[in-house]
């Protein structure tokens, strides 16, 4: 689940300190990763993803991106299935923080923390209105009701349900600037509760 924290001072000491926990252990699944893929024949993984990344973290992005301009996959689509989930080569289990733990250091940054793309993680509608509502209860402040892969129907649901739950409205393309993704950053459909948005107050 991926909690966004907007209008935060990035700067705050609680946020600073939440973000090094993850930064951490990105750099430990990177490694172990790396180590993966290695065992499956792709020949300093760990290097060429480190020159993708430049200094920034490693992610899983910049691995999949590796593999694509190393040619062992074609689209980003294949590097997720062949190798970078569940236990394929280059899948390693995610511990992250709680949520509430992430919400808090959201705030204390003085951000609104919202819970982005609802409908895109693998569970039921319930289980997802029940997830909104679980985060409503622990202080999360929206929703993204428009991003770049909503629909009509399925933006009006998120939008129905944000009312009933007391979440702000958010909108976001997802944009993760892969060279081969369908969605286009800034092109998103309009959002049906203007009056209703995070950043209303801002």
């Amino acid at each position: 689940v991926h909690i966004l924290g907007l209008g935060v001072d990035a700067e705050n000491e609680v946020l600073q300190a939440g973000l090094k926990q993850h930064q951490d252990f990105r750099q430990l699944r990177a490694e172990k990763m790396a180590r993966g893929l290695g065992g499956a024949g792709v020949v300093g993984a760990m290097e060429k993803t480190q020159a993708i990344a430049k200094k920034g973290m490693i992610t899983r992005t910049h691995f999949a991106q590796m593999l694509i301009q190393e040619g062992v996959c074609k689209d980003m689509r294949s590097v997720f299935k062949r190798f970078l989930t569940g236990k394929k080569p280059g899948g390693v289990g995610s511990k992250w923080a709680q949520f509430d733990e992430v919400i808090g250091w959201i705030q204390a940054a003085g951000g609104k923390a919202v819970l982005a793309h609802p409908l895109r993680y693998r569970m039921t509608n319930t289980k997802v209105k029940r997830m909104m509502s679980d985060l409503a209860v622990n202080g999360c402040d929206g929703v993204e009701v428009v991003t770049g892969s909503s629909n009509a129907d399925e933006i009006t649901l998120i939008s129905q349900w944000a009312r009933e739950l007391g979440l702000l409205a958010s909108s976001g393309s997802d944009y993760h600037g892969w060279p081969n993704q369908r969605i286009r950053i800034g092109h998103l459909q309009d959002m049906p509760n203007v009056n209703e948005t995070v950043w209303e107050d801002w």
